[in-house]
């Protein structure tokens, strides 16, 4: 006798995975239409943008063209994001939408003012590290009120170990997450939310290999309300 098949029900994605993608997919057009505005500015056709952000952060031509498009788009890497605020000048604070942030960089009267080098605002030795940083998009309220849902991270994704208590992105139990990671002597990993809401979840010893550390939060950005 022929059986019909019946359709297996359609799986949801966690709320994390879906507020991940949403705070994405508000960043990633934000930000082109800010570096294509920035393009405008500087007088580079559209048929040059490719090749022109390619010379100017080194990368290849796939990975440019999806900062500027709207299929399989993309964010800049750190490295390629601080070549271009220079290059283009343009504040880091305006092509990421923060609050107060102007446009190419130049106090108001003064159109000759050169721009200021974003890394130049802070040490050098924290911006060689920050350079290597890959930047991702913070999913939920779990780190409140230090990291906001939405916040940029730099994250040093060279970090597979727990390296001294902070704030790393882990996966566990089938979820990668940010957390604070406690390192007890005897007793294991402690992972915690800076939001109290959420409690901490303890990883004895005889479980810690079941934990991935995908990377180490080094700084964070907080981007503008729309």
């Amino acid at each position: 006798m022929k059986t019909t098949g019946t359709s297996k029900p359609r799986r949801r994605k966690p709320a994390s995975k879906r507020v991940a993608s949403r705070q994405q997919h508000d960043l990633v057009p934000g930000l082109r239409d800010r570096l294509v505005g920035a393009l405008d500015a500087a007088g580079i056709a559209p048929r040059r943008r490719v090749a022109e952000l390619g010379r100017i952060t080194g990368r290849a031509a796939p990975s440019v063209r999806r900062w500027l498009t709207g299929e399989q788009p993309g964010l800049p890497d750190l490295e390629s994001f601080a070549h271009l605020c220079r290059s283009l000048g343009i504040a880091a604070e305006h092509l990421l939408g923060l609050d107060g942030a102007a446009g190419p960089n130049h106090r108001a009267g003064d159109e000759a003012a050169a721009p200021e080098p974003w890394l130049d605002r802070i040490p050098s030795s924290t911006a060689r590290v920050l350079a290597a940083c890959e930047p991702i998009i913070m999913p939920g309220d779990e780190m409140e009120p230090g990291i906001r849902d939405g916040d940029v991270l730099f994250v040093d994704r060279s970090v597979r170990q727990v390296a001294g208590n902070g704030t790393y992105v882990v996966g566990y139990r089938g979820r990668a997450m940010v957390r604070i990671v406690e390192d007890r002597v005897s007793e294991g990993l402690m992972l915690r939310c800076a939001n109290e809401r959420y409690g901490p979840v303890a990883v004895p010893q005889a479980e810690t290999e079941a934990l991935s550390i995908l990377g180490k939060v080094l700084f964070h950005l907080r981007i503008a309300a729309a």
